[in-house]
């Protein structure tokens, strides 16, 4: 770690250089972290540590952008501040508040938006037509490595809260119908699957630029967290656990 000390020079010129970038931001998050709240430990780091104005303005906005852009504002509320108070570049500023704009939609507390999806026989269905629970959203695809290694862990979920007031619905994603049908149809896939292809409204207003992407909604199509938990996280037991009381 003293040697990293050593070799982390904070320099704006060596900005121009785009590895340079890359190194800085590995080498403060190696020091900055040590195992509590990370974005906190993150701001107070570069708070007490980077004094030049561009190179803050750089590593705060390589940083948070990326958890904004990915997990939206719930949460984050500090980090949206500390932005604000350190990044210079007035372009760069206008497209993290586009990205926040675009992320206040889908706070918690905020109406769902909505779905209209076939299943493997036909049949449609709705977001409306699941209210009275909440409803746990997988967005996925066949063809997604990632998506796969989460199955086997749904559907420890669905049977562990087998007969409860959730909903399990699978969102494909997949652009080849066919292949979704035919995984459907081996009957390993529990829950309500829907495919919704690759091009939904639903995704779009979700902002789901990776898969699998988890969504948790209350019993009257409310978002709860537009990110949530994966069935591998133990959070999302606990999570459960918390709203089956109410």
């Amino acid at each position: 770690m003293n040697k990293m000390n050593e070799l982390t020079v904070v320099d704006a010129e060596c900005l121009n250089f785009a590895d340079y970038g890359y190194y800085l931001m590995d080498a403060i998050q190696c020091q900055a972290f040590h195992g509590g709240d990370s974005n906190k430990e993150f701001m107070s780091f570069v708070d007490a540590n980077v004094k030049d104005a561009k190179v803050k303005s750089y590593i705060t906005d390589s940083y948070i952008y990326d958890i904004v852009s990915k997990r939206g504002l719930d949460g984050n509320d500090d980090l949206v501040d500390f932005y604000h108070k350190n990044v210079i570049d007035k372009k760069t500023m206008e497209k993290f508040d586009a990205t926040c704009k675009q992320w206040e939609i889908l706070r918690a507390g905020s109406p769902s938006p909505s779905f209209n999806a076939p299943d493997v026989n036909g049949n449609m269905v709705s977001l409306e037509s699941l209210n009275g629970k909440y409803v746990y959203i997988d967005v996925w695809a066949t063809w997604c490595g990632p998506c796969r290694g989460e199955l086997p862990y749904m559907t420890k979920l669905e049977e562990q809260y087998a007969g409860k007031d959730i909903h399990f619905v699978g969102l494909s994603c997949d652009s080849n119908k066919l292949a979704w049908e035919k995984r459907i149809q081996n009957g390993d896939i529990k829950g309500i699957q829907l495919c919704i292809g690759p091009n939904s409204d639903f995704m779009q207003k979700y902002l789901v630029k990776g898969i699998p992407r988890f969504i948790l909604l209350d019993r009257e199509g409310r978002i709860i967290k537009a990110n949530a938990p994966r069935p591998s996280d133990p959070n999302i037991t606990k999570i459960f656990d918390e709203l089956l009381k109410k």
